[in-house]
């Protein structure tokens, strides 16, 4: 009876209570068949040990304090923080923060505010102005208050600078392979903000988007490269030379790129010669590069073909084909960088991290690609047993500044580049085929 009793209290209970925070049980009472508090809950602190602190929060006199930013407290025993060293010669560059921890991050997220990790369900406004194929020869601004269509190959040209506001939207024609293309002497000038990003994107409806939709963003410069004459022409096939010739300029300024998205670019021209995400053809020092994101890239999220361009805060999400590709001679540096792959998906010439190569041809032509990267984090699914490097030569014998660490989080190995938290793509010695791919997978 008294059992019947409370489950009607409980039933004639809940269907009073129509608020949909509420779980509707068959009992009243705190507990029903589970106990919740298993496994979290002390019931005996009094006599718990804890260690000693090792840290201090406030003012160590007593005093009254206030936490003014945003502050994460890391566990002592993550294998991340603390463990960063910067005593390799080649991480004194005034360029690197030296921070106290390996992999891309410390104590703080710097994805939040301005990155998208669903990016195929994300709604963006239709667009307003169709910018047509062709070359934009003189100064053009595009604003926020509009979404603008690249209906095909958009060339900024020499001398031409295409500013483009915060929190601004384009979207690129699948049916004509819409590319923005800055030739060199060009400038783009995209700098948003962590709550207004620009967002480069599909035209694509949402749930029916995929890894290329539409071309791209290339960028080229005059700096150094290490082909034939200083110059090469981009691949992709738009036509674009880059590279400073006789006489690069390692400074070369291409504008500024902050806070920004590339969302499902990659479209293939013909087979080995596609658009990645983000092309760098000789683009110079003097280039801004910092928080920017590649998803679904049909190809490379990132490449760098020659150069001295330096960049932070990279995101490459679930691209088709390598994450960080440098060729031609790349020499620039990069801080704070992570990859997150597809388990399911990948490019049929094989899909790494890393990718890196001095040239095609594999000369041992100058300036060595040589880039040096520091507090990387690479979250892959399981598909091999450790870290390779597969080399087109057996000659090849690669020497890194690093050692790898791994740790499991969520049943995926992150690999955490070290060096004292950097790599150095470097040859040991010339090798026949100057080419590696870094496996980041286990």
């Amino acid at each position: 009876m008294l059992i019947a009793l409370m489950l009607w209290a409980s039933i004639a209970g809940f269907a009073q209570i129509t608020d949909p925070f509420f779980e509707k049980t068959t009992y009243i009472g705190a507990f029903g068949t589970t106990d919740w508090t298993q496994d979290w809950t002390n019931w005996d602190p009094q006599n718990t040990v804890y260690p000693t602190h090792n840290a201090t929060i406030g003012n160590i006199s007593g005093a009254n304090s206030e936490i003014t930013t945003d502050t994460r407290l890391a566990s002592s025993n993550s294998p991340v923080i603390g463990a960063g060293l910067f005593t390799n010669s080649r991480l004194q560059d005034p360029f690197f923060e030296q921070v106290g921890y390996v992999g891309a991050f410390g104590t703080y997220d710097w994805t939040e505010g301005w990155s998208e990790f669903d990016p195929q369900n994300a709604v963006y406004p239709a667009t307003t102005v169709a910018i047509p194929a062709g070359h934009i020869t003189t100064n053009q601004t595009w604003t926020s208050g509009n979404t603008y269509l690249l209906d095909g190959w958009v060339y900024i040209d020499n001398a031409v600078t295409l500013t483009i506001q915060p929190g601004t939207i384009i979207r690129g024609s699948k049916v004509n392979q819409g590319a923005l293309i800055i030739e060199r002497g060009g400038k783009l000038i995209a700098n948003g903000t962590v709550d207004q990003p620009i967002v480069f994107t599909s035209n694509v409806a949402p749930g029916s988007r995929t890894y290329g939709d539409w071309g791209g963003l290339i960028i080229c410069g005059r700096s150094a490269v290490n082909l034939a004459g200083g110059q090469g022409v981009i691949e992709g096939g738009v036509g674009s030379a880059f590279g400073g010739g006789a006489s690069p300029d390692v400074n070369d300024n291409s504008g500024i790129l902050t806070y920004v998205r590339i969302e499902f670019p990659g479209i293939a021209f013909s087979a080995n010669n596609e658009i990645n995400g983000l092309t760098l053809g000789g683009v110079g020092a003097g280039t801004t590069i910092d928080y920017v994101q590649v998803s679904y890239s049909g190809d490379d999220s990132f490449e760098w073909f020659g150069g001295t361009v330096n960049a932070k805060h990279l995101i490459a999400l679930r691209g088709l084909d390598d994450d960080f590709d440098t060729d031609n001679g790349f020499v620039g540096k990069v801080q704070f960088a992570v990859s997150l792959r597809d388990p399911a998906v990948a490019d049929i010439s094989e899909s790494n991290a890393f990718e890196s190569d001095n040239n095609s041809a594999g000369s041992t032509a100058t300036p060595i690609t040589m880039p040096v990267f520091s507090n990387v984090s690479v979250f892959g699914p399981d598909v091999t047993t450790g870290t390779t490097i597969k080399t087109a030569s057996t000659a090849m014998v690669c020497t890194f500044v690093a050692t790898l660490h791994a740790a499991y989080i969520t049943l995926r190995l992150v690999v955490i580049l070290m060096a004292s938290t950097s790599m150095v793509l470097q040859p040991k010695q010339m090798p026949t085929t100057m080419c590696f791919r870094l496996r980041m997978f286990s």
